[in-house]
């Protein structure tokens, strides 16, 4: 599996022995389909932590344990929340560069993937 933002690469290894070989890790145990889990802006009230927008002063990157404990996940009008969700030269560009929501709200890392991955889908 692969997954891909303009800041970001991960390669996951299939959980097929014959096909990747052996995980020489237990990380895979602990991350949701093998992947990092994109960042999360968080902030502490009184019912507990809350996942906050861009622009709250008192948000906070929450810590990698954190935010799989707590299963904390940015909102977003997209299906999937990109890696690239809080950086500030792309995030204007955040749903140009999606499928959009009428397809499946799947994030790509270019105009010409969203593109080609818009006509392929087409009805």
């Amino acid at each position: 599996m692969c997954v891909t933002t303009q800041h970001l690469l991960q390669i996951v290894k299939c959980e097929v022995v014959a096909c990747c070989g052996v995980h020489r890790s237990s990380l895979w145990r602990l991350l949701r389909e093998g992947l990092l889990p994109p960042p999360v802006l968080i902030s502490q009230m009184s019912s507990g932590y809350v996942t906050v927008e861009i622009d709250d002063a008192d948000g906070k990157f929450a810590p990698l344990l954190l935010q799989l404990v707590l299963d904390l996940r940015a909102s977003l009008r997209l299906n999937q929340v990109p890696y690239d969700r809080y950086c500030p030269s792309i995030e204007a560009y955040l749903f140009k560069r999606s499928s959009g929501s009428g397809i499946c709200g799947l994030y790509l890392a270019s105009y010409t993937a969203a593109n080609q991955y818009k006509q392929s889908h087409k009805s």
